[in-house]
């Protein structure tokens, strides 16, 4: 602008969201051509109400300022290991991977009304994982996400940045389920808006306590990721059986409602070396 402007624009983490600023305030005193830029530390808990936090959003307001709203997408490190020969070979490959709790607040120990523990890394050209999951009435139904699965997505960050231009930017959707006594552990993609197995995703499981064990080396093309790139959206959502009452559990990682066609509570996977 042409204008000297002088202003204090206060800061603050959308409501939700439990964290903190460092500082909760910009003051900007700049001439015509001048700009300012400025860092900030936000701390937040790892959790929040049970689900693993993929969003911020930070709103900044002050006198004769518009209102604004920028939301960021938090980053999860994964690790890149080697290519795995053997889908009996994951648990022990991602022992030192980070736990990322559905359905508890992270902490050294599972909780006992927590769903589930899953643990991640990319390994060759494939997604790496490993579940431990509490679910007291296994059993498989037809439409998978109505019994004992765990369901996956995944996409390439471009989807939410050139989709609207580009258009038709798929969402990568894989059911993995146990193994049960009407059959083995497997693996399927959604297509044709239903799952339909496919032997490329490599799955095994075994009964653990109150649930089960449940490992998984799913190709990454089958999630719509390039192997090479260095980042990518996901999310996971773990669903049980149905006990007596015909009630089952359903909770998602990361908080979100509609995963299947909606990014907007995605998190960041940015794969190390």
């Amino acid at each position: 602008g042409r204008e000297h402007v002088c202003k204090r624009i206060q800061l603050h983490l959308t409501p939700g969201v439990d964290g903190v600023l460092d500082k909760d305030f910009l003051t900007c005193d700049l001439s015509p051509g001048q700009e300012l830029s400025e860092e900030f530390t936000i701390t937040v808990a790892a959790t929040q109400a049970g689900k693993t936090l993929a969003r911020i959003g930070i709103e900044a307001a002050g006198d004769g300022v518009k209102p604004a709203r920028e939301t960021l997408t938090v980053e999860h490190p994964l690790l890149r290991i080697a290519a795995l020969d053997s889908v009996t070979r994951v648990a022990e490959a991602l022992r030192d991977a980070m736990a990322y709790p559905v359905g508890r607040n992270r902490g050294p120990q599972p909780a006992a009304d927590g769903l589930a523990d899953l643990r991640f890394a990319v390994a060759g050209d494939e997604l790496a994982m490993h579940a431990v999951v509490r679910d007291g009435n296994i059993g498989i139904t037809e439409m998978l996400w109505d019994g004992s699965c765990i369901e996956l997505f995944a996409c390439t960050p471009d989807r939410e940045t050139l989709s609207e231009f580009v258009g038709g930017m798929p969402i990568g959707h894989v059911y993995l389920t146990p193994e049960t006594d009407k059959g083995p552990a497997g693996g399927y993609v959604h297509q044709d808006n239903r799952p339909r197995a496919d032997a490329a995703i490599r799955v095994a499981s075994t009964p653990h306590k109150d649930g089960y064990l449940l490992s998984a080396l799913i190709p990454l093309r089958l999630l719509c990721v390039n192997p090479d790139n260095r980042s990518f959206l996901f999310e996971c959502e773990v669903n049980t059986g149905k006990d007596r009452d015909g009630k089952g559990r359903r909770m998602s990682l990361f908080g979100s409602g509609l995963a299947y066609k909606e990014t907007v509570q995605y998190a960041l996977a940015v794969v190390n070396s």
